[in-house]
C-alpha cells in the first residue's frame, strides 16, 4: 500500500515564534506563542468533537498498525530563559527544547486514528498525572482517555498561578493556583470529552503542557525512537493524523488490511519542500 499525500499541513504555530522565549522571559513576560497558540486568525481544530460516540465492540480480526514519526527539516534552535525569580528552584537559565531528536526520529508528537468511531475497548487506567517539578511541567506532552482524571501535582516550594486553556476556543477552562510543594489538583470535567489541552503558568510563562484527551484506544505519544502502534485495529481506511506543538498537524488517509500496516509520517519546516510526508506499506 502507498500513500502519496505531499506536504504537511502545519498550524499557524510558526516554530521561529519559540525563539520569542528567551526576551519575553527575561522580562517576565508571557512569550507570544503562549499568548496565541495559533497565530491569531482562525482556529484549528486539532481534535474534533466527534459526530458519534464511539463504540466498543469485539474485534476478530484485529491488526496493527505500528510507524515512526521524523523529521525531515532544518533543527530548530531551543528557547533559553533567564527566571526574573525563583532561581533558587528554577536555576539561573532554563533550557527549552523546540525538538527532541534522536537522528531524524522526533519524540512528543501525538498520532491518532481520527474517526474511528467502533473498536477495542478503552484502557482500563483512568488516572494520570502531570508534575511541576524545577520550573518545569512533566511530561510536556501525553495523550488521555477522555473521562478519567489528570492528577496536576506542584513538587516545587514555590507559588505558580498555573491555568488550563481548551485550544479549539482558546478559553481557560481551569486555574491551577499552587502556594507550596506537595499540593494536587485534579482535573475531570474538563477532560470529559475529546480535547487538547494547554497547561501554562503565568508565573513563568515558558512552561507549558500540552494534554491530549481521546474518546477511543487509538492514539499514542512518540518517544525519543519516534514510533507508535496501535493494537487490536479494525481492518478498513482511516484518517491518521499526527500532532507536535512546535510543528503542528498533519492528516493522511490510511488502509488497514489484513496484514496491518506500517506508516512513516514526516514533518518538515513550515513552508519548506519535503519529501512524501506519509508511506506506507
Amino acid at each position: 500500500m502507498a500513500l502519496e499525500r505531499s506536504v504537511s499541513r502545519l498550524s499557524p504555530v510558526a516554530a521561529a515564534l519559540f525563539a520569542l522565549t528567551l526576551q519575553a522571559c527575561s522580562r517576565g513576560e508571557e512569550p507570544a506563542y503562549a499568548k496565541a497558540p495559533n497565530g491569531g486568525g482562525p482556529r484549528i481544530a486539532v481534535i474534533d468533537v466527534p459526530a458519534e460516540p464511539y463504540k466498543p465492540v469485539p474485534v476478530a480480526n484485529g491488526v496493527r498498525l505500528a510507524g515512526r514519526v521524523l523529521f525531515a527539516g532544518t533543527r530548530l534552535a531551543d528557547s533559553v530563559a533567564t527566571p526574573a525569580r525563583d532561581q533558587s528552584v528554577c536555576g539561573t537559565s532554563v533550557t527549552v527544547p523546540t525538538l527532541v531528536l534522536q537522528d531524524s526520529a522526533l519524540a512528543d508528537v501525538v498520532v491518532w486514528l481520527a474517526d474511528i468511531r467502533t473498536g477495542r475497548p478503552l484502557p482500563a487506567a483512568k488516572r494520570f498525572e502531570l508534575v511541576a517539578e524545577k520550573c518545569r511541567f512533566t511530561p510536556s506532552v501525553q495523550a488521555v482517555v477522555a473521562g478519567g482524571t489528570l492528577n496536576v501535582r506542584n513538587d516545587d516550594a514555590v507559588i505558580y498561578r498555573n491555568f488550563a486553556v481548551d485550544t479549539r476556543t482558546g478559553e481557560t477552562v481551569t486555574d491551577l493556583p499552587f502556594t507550596d510543594a506537595g499540593q494536587v489538583i485534579p482535573l475531570d470535567r474538563q477532560l470529559a470529552a475529546p480535547a487538547l489541552l494547554e497547561i501554562k503558568s503565568t508565573s513563568h510563562p515558558w512552561m507549558r503542557a500540552w494534554v491530549a484527551a481521546f474518546d477511543h484506544p487509538y492514539f499514542a505519544v512518540t518517544g525519543r525512537a519516534g514510533s507508535f502502534a496501535f493494537d487490536g485495529v479494525p481492518q478498513g481506511s482511516y484518517t491518521l493524523k499526527a500532532w507536535h506543538p512546535a510543528l503542528g498537524v498533519t492528516s493522511h488517509p490510511v488502509t488497514i488490511g489484513p496484514a496491518g500496516a506500517t506508516v512513516t509520517l514526516r514533518f518538515g519546516n513550515r513552508g519548506a519542500p519535503v519529501n512524501p510526508a506519509t508511506d506506507a506499506q
